[in-house]
């Protein structure tokens, strides 16, 4: 799907950035662009958030690859300026920020470890962050305990997206219950 296709199914005019993502993401789909386009624009099973953060996270990482390749380009204090922009570009998006550069996916910092490469401020919010995931994961276990665990992922995702916390959560589960007991006595 050519990007002024996208638009014009859509009314929405992304980014080259992000449309590079979005298509990575039509090639996925199991659907024709029009079904594609109208998953996008409902956000249906949380598409659009999906692409979002991976669109953010694309910028995050070619602002701390271009933050590392300056570094071993140039000066200190051109480094130093890049990593402040790499800083600026992930608080713009919500995302802690660390100074440490990854080696690929499986490079992981450990999070219960404070290395020094995030300030505390950023290492807080990383923690919070994950505290959150975690709780938010746990609702939805509770409430379904025999599900797949990818599910109990997927949803805990889309509610960590849209920034739900768990007792909000717990109330959107219990209407759904709710809706259901009415539907079934319907």
């Amino acid at each position: 799907m050519m990007i002024q296709e996208f638009e014009k199914l859509t009314g929405i005019y992304p980014t080259a950035d992000l449309y590079a993502v979005i298509e990575a993401a039509y090639m996925e789909f199991d659907g024709d662009k029009t079904a594609f386009c109208k998953a996008y624009k409902s956000n249906k099973n949380g598409i659009a958030e999906k692409i979002q953060r991976e669109a953010n996270m694309a910028a995050f990482r070619a602002q701390n690859k271009h933050a590392a390749d300056i570094a071993s380009r140039y000066d200190i204090e051109e480094a130093q300026t890049s990593i402040k922009e790499a800083r600026k570009a992930a608080e713009a998006v919500g995302l802690p920020f660390s100074e440490k550069l990854a080696d690929g996916a499986g490079d992981e910092p450990d999070p219960y470890i404070y290395d020094g490469s995030m300030s505390p401020g950023d290492y807080e919010a990383a923690q919070r962050a994950r505290d959150a995931h975690t709780a938010l994961a746990d609702v939805v276990t509770s409430r379904f305990p025999t599900a797949d665990p990818d599910a109990i992922e997927r949803i805990t995702d889309a509610a960590s997206g849209l920034k739900l916390n768990p007792e909000t959560m717990q109330r959107i589960l219990d209407a759904f219950d709710t809706i259901v007991e009415a539907v079934k006595r319907w």
